[in-house]
């Protein structure tokens, strides 16, 4: 059992920044999709032409189709065993930095060739991209290794509610009504075949319980009425029963890391600052000189910084509204551009557009969510258990659990229809025809009886589990009529837990079946041993034709799930061997 989420280990600042997050496929759309909107934001020729804003898409399609192909030859050589063995911090940020310089470079060597009027030079593009780079490129690892941790163990916590769930299930009335919802919808579907069975029985026996004589075209229509049964009834049945699904864990929609950031994560003013400075500082001095250029940047700083620590003080304070400050901070924070706007325009008119603001703005919120995201660089496993906690709801662990029990008796059920039902009733209209042959009415209303005992018996398993040795006999005890047995149990096998005891016992039923209805066996070995590492290996051999070939239905699924795949039919000189091995829990 994987650890709990109070027992899993802290992980490393390596294993989250330099991990399967490092480079991948994720981050780089989410960065380059930022980079197109920081080439429109950032240069102001972007907003005069179509054809000059064109070319500057074209040259950040340019630097990221560079960027990809640089991330590919990194995920085969330096970062291609991450997920085992992280790369060092060190090595990612160099990383992060050397994508910064490739992007700027195509960036800027475009422009000069295209002749197209920018704001920064090559070298300032490069600086500040690197600076950018080898921030966001580690924090965002941080973050997407988090929002897996979250996922995660979103999951355990959920496994243990529903874990705790399923056994309050167990000791209540809960399954009982699951288990009569189950046997409605079998009755339902089995009820004329039984009443039709019935009425046969009452024509072939007479009233002091002799048996009369019965016509050909009698023996025809009992014989056809159970394979009828069998093929139309109860296998769509088992079928159907067989595929029904558990509810999934609910996954977490990417917009929830939105809502968590607004409902958890406080603001981070200095982050925000220190982007607003490398981002928009030397811009604004090259185009309005350096004491205006400062002048702009504090006249923003002196909104958001402040708003973000008054907003930081009354979230702690009242963590009920914690949501609605945050609103109400990023939007308050907004205004720093409107004053920027006005700066501007006074200084040089039309520098300051409705398109120049609506651009600022959402980049704004852009850094704003994401330095609240990404800003704390610390341990998080206790802050993201209480927060995962307060999400998951008891209706919902409640739903999954009583899912997860439907599909697992559905399951048990259809296997019972499958070995206990569809396989006798075949195996009755077998013998009936053999009857026929030699106009045997005693084994005619011997087989209907037997059928008759197929429809009526209870479909899914019983609530008490037998042991190991008594569930063998019980399921050789419903052939006995059809084929003899041989059966050893060893003493290590009688000794394992009962829990093993309804599993060997459809093992040992789906054998017996395919060999007396496909295999026309007459005699069956049954071998159940333990091995040293408490596996029991159920051993089946039988003196029909062997192995048909057939197409693989529910028989093999619950033998592929009930072994995990550690079994195997082969012919022997006498006929079939089936050995299936079902390792402890």
């Amino acid at each position: 059992m994987p650890d709990s989420p109070e027992n899993s280990p802290t992980r490393t600042l390596r294993e989250r920044i330099g991990g399967r997050w490092a480079i991948a496929w994720q981050a780089y759309l989410i960065t380059a999709g930022l980079g197109l909107f920081a080439l429109l934001a950032g240069e102001s020729s972007t907003t005069t032409t179509g054809s000059v804003a064109v070319s500057w898409i074209a040259l950040w399609l340019l630097a990221s189709v560079a960027l990809g192909a640089l991330l590919l030859a990194a995920n085969v050589s330096v970062f291609r065993n991450r997920r085992v063995h992280p790369v060092a911090v060190g090595w990612v940020i160099a990383f992060d930095g050397l994508c910064g310089i490739v992007f700027s470079l195509v960036v800027g060597i475009g422009a000069q060739t295209l002749a197209l009027p920018t704001n920064q030079s090559i070298l300032e593009r490069c600086v500040l991209n690197v600076l950018y780079a080898i921030w966001w490129g580690p924090a965002l690892s941080y973050f997407f290794d988090y929002r897996e941790q979250a996922a995660i163990t979103r999951r355990q916590l959920i496994a243990d509610s529903v874990a705790l769930e399923l056994a309050r299930m167990q000791q209540s009335e809960i399954l009982d009504r699951i288990r009569t919802e189950i046997n409605e919808e079998i009755g339902a579907e089995l009820n004329p075949a039984r009443e039709h069975v019935e009425a046969l029985l009452n024509i072939t026996t007479a009233p002091d319980g002799s048996t009369l004589p019965v016509s050909r075209e009698e023996w025809e229509s009992v014989s056809n009425l159970l394979l009828g049964t069998a093929d139309n009834s109860v296998r769509p049945l088992s079928k159907r029963l067989w595929q029904r699904t558990e509810e999934r864990y609910p996954k977490t929609p990417w917009w929830s890391l939105i809502i968590n950031i607004v409902r958890y994560q406080p603001f981070r003013p200095f982050a925000y600052a220190l982007i607003d400075l490398f981002g928009t500082l030397v811009v604004q001095m090259k185009v309005f000189g350096v004491a205006r250029g400062i002048l702009l940047l504090l006249a923003g700083l002196a909104i958001t910084i402040p708003v973000g620590l008054l907003a930081n003080v009354l979230m702690r304070r009242r963590p009920g509204w914690h949501a609605a400050i945050f609103m109400a901070g990023s939007l308050l924070i907004l205004t720093s551009v409107l004053v920027r706007a006005e700066l501007r325009e006074v200084w040089i008119p039309g520098s300051a557009s409705i398109p120049w603001q609506l651009t600022q703005m959402i980049a704004s919120l852009i850094v704003t969510f994401a330095t609240s995201g990404f800003g704390a660089w610390r341990d998080k496993e206790n802050e993201l258990r209480s927060n995962v906690r307060a999400d998951i709801q008891h209706d919902q662990v409640e739903s999954i659990a009583r899912s997860r029990q439907v599909a697992s008796l559905a399951r048990e059920t259809a296997q019972s229809l499958h070995g206990s039902v569809q396989t006798r009733l075949v195996t009755c209209a077998m013998v009936i025809e053999q009857a026929a042959a030699s106009e045997d009415e005693s084994t005619l209303n011997l087989a209907l009886t037997e059928a008759l005992s197929a429809l009526g018996a209870p479909a899914t398993p019983s609530l008490t589990t037998s042991s190991l040795s008594s569930e063998v006999a019980r399921k050789v005890s419903l052939w006995e009529g059809f084929c003899t047995f041989d059966v050893q149990i060893d003493s290590m096998a009688s000794l394992r837990l009962q829990g093993d005891a309804p599993a060997v016992g459809r093992v040992v039923e789906e054998a017996i079946a395919n060999a007396i209805r496909h295999g026309k066996a007459t005699h069956i070995d049954i071998d159940v041993t333990a091995d040293a590492h408490q596996a029991l290996h159920v051993v089946v051999s039988d003196n029909g034709i062997g192995p048909q070939g057939g197409r693989p239905g529910i028989g093999s699924a619950y033998l592929t799930q009930v072994s995990q795949g550690q079994w195997a039919i082969t012919p022997t000189v006498e006929g079939s061997r089936l050995e299936v091995v079902i390792s402890p829990n």
